[in-house]
């Protein structure tokens, strides 16, 4: 049987160590307590080694560190770059978002707004990709629309067409 206790955020060994082991008391006389399951913080590694427990990092967390050194590739960047640029240029010029919704219904596409990705949300960048992905038939009739053209040139905004 795994119990899961939420420990309190600590930022010391002798605070960390103290809460597992009145955790460990209180679970102790029903269940072994063998391991602990916590961030890659140094003070958990020090924690654990210092109560002898086998300590497992969050997958989570080494899963978000992972996807994002990713992100510092060149080619997922350039990549994710254009895919940026794609985006706020439609979400900048009405008629696009008019043509795009045109377009959805033409091809029968969820009539979604496109994601912009955000740095401090760790999957932002993943849910842009794949809004891209599922909105890609009606991005690719919009861009070839001569009316989204004509706006984006009176707009300004630097115009590339999805190919």
């Amino acid at each position: 049987m795994v119990w899961h206790y939420s420990l309190p955020l600590m930022n010391s060994v002798n605070k960390t160590e103290a809460a597992v082991f009145s955790c460990r008391l209180c679970f102790l006389r029903a269940f072994p307590f063998i391991s602990l399951t916590c961030d890659n913080a140094s003070n958990m590694n020090v924690a654990a080694r210092n109560m002898d427990i086998m300590k497992f990092g969050c997958f989570a967390q080494i899963l978000n560190l992972a996807a994002g050194k990713l992100v510092y590739v060149n080619f997922v960047r350039n990549w994710l770059a254009n895919i940026r640029a794609i985006v706020v240029c439609f979400k900048k010029v009405r008629l696009a978002k008019v043509v795009m919704g045109e377009m959805q219904t033409r091809f029968s596409i969820p009539e979604h707004r496109l994601l912009l990705d955000v740095k401090t949300r760790w999957n932002s960048s993943y849910l842009m990709v794949e809004r891209f992905v599922e909105q890609y038939p009606a991005l690719l009739a919009s861009s070839a629309d001569p009316r989204l053209k004509i706006a984006m040139k009176t707009e300004k905004i630097r115009y590339k067409h999805i190919n």
